[in-house]
């Protein structure tokens, strides 16, 4: 059975509500005008990756600048905008700014156990960003991750992700990128990679219902997937879900932008496919999604003080459950 990110189903504290859970992490409202249900699309500056180690209890910022250019220099990405950076793009912060604060939120963010005590031991931060302005979308979100796994590698580093509130060692972006091959993989024309390590569901239960919400796509100024009244039954298939919706949504996108549109109409349903459902968990899944299948959900927006939401735009929790149920089973993510 899958775990749920965030969630440990035998929590005997009272719960912390999916706002709160998030609020210690810099997340970012985006741009909120235009229609009162459609996204409205922006160029924005990407939410910072923050990276530190233990083993060290500083780093010489330009000297790491320098080593990082020469890097980008030799790349995939050495013909980026000069735009993309500002002049703090690499900064280093005290930890105490970014770890105390998030204290009382790590039992429910996905975070392991030994990672928490190394984020506790942590006495600088490099603070890691760019700015989305290329014509091929996304790339920044990716040159974004190119460079975390270049001062992961070197520096035996432990990096937050401030979207996701997911952590990254070593070990991991190892992992990584024996599956994916010598290099981390960057975007082409014609493929956008699968977002699942960058992506997580929380998860809390409240009586007989799971109160369930996405992390990672406010990256991109995107409101998080979020549904509320979800059955016990249909909680963990409703991960893969989540997953592939975001996957879906970011796949819109890259069209809307590509055609010069500013804003995505929540006045129509969001599709999302058997192959955005693979996609958007990476083929990490229990049981084989093997028709191809495409489905639809009526989502409305809504702000909270973490940020947008996307909620099922349905009756009352017996029709989203049955509209899921039904949807689940269609896309063979239910067990049978």
């Amino acid at each position: 059975m899958l775990q749920f990110f965030g969630f440990k189903k035998d929590r005997e504290k009272k719960p912390v509500t999916p706002r709160n859970a998030t609020a210690a992490l810099p997340i970012a409202a985006g741009n909120q005008s235009g229609s009162p249900n459609a996204i409205k699309l922006a160029t924005t500056s990407l939410l910072p990756l923050f990276i530190g180690s233990p083993s060290s209890s500083d780093i010489d910022v330009p000297e790491e600048k320098e080593r990082l250019l020469k890097i980008i220099a030799k790349s995939k990405f050495a013909d980026l905008p000069a735009t993309v950076f500002d002049e703090s793009w690499l900064a280093q912060i005290p930890a105490d700014w970014i770890i105390p604060p998030l204290e009382p939120f790590f039992d429910y963010l996905p975070i392991e156990t030994h990672q928490i005590e190394m984020l506790r031991e942590l006495r600088w931060l490099l603070a890691v960003k760019c700015t989305e302005r290329y014509d091929r979308p996304l790339s920044a979100y990716q040159f974004l991750q190119f460079l975390a796994a270049e001062i992961i590698m070197h520096h035996d580093a432990i990096c937050l992700d401030a979207s996701s509130g997911r952590t990254y060692t070593r070990s991991e972006v190892d992992r990584m990128l024996q599956r994916d091959g010598s290099s981390v993989r960057t975007f082409t024309e014609s493929e956008t990679p699968s977002l699942r390590p960058f992506l997580s569901v929380t998860a809390t239960r409240y009586g007989d219902r799971v109160w369930m919400t996405g992390h990672g796509l406010v990256r991109f100024s995107l409101p998080e997937f979020e549904i509320n009244c979800v059955e016990p039954d249909l909680a963990d298939s409703t991960v893969y879900l989540m997953n592939g919706l975001a996957q879906a949504l970011i796949e819109r996108t890259i069209e809307a932008r590509e055609r010069n549109v500013s804003e995505i109409s929540l006045n129509e349903p969001i599709f999302v496919s058997t192959e955005e459902i693979v996609n958007g968990n990476r083929g990490d899944m229990p049981f084989t999604a093997c028709l191809p299948r495409t489905e639809s959900l009526r989502w409305k927006l809504v702000t909270r003080e973490s940020g947008r939401r996307l909620n099922p735009d349905y009756e009352n929790p017996r029709e989203i459950n049955a509209v899921l149920r039904r949807i689940l089973g269609n896309l063979s993510l239910l067990k049978t």
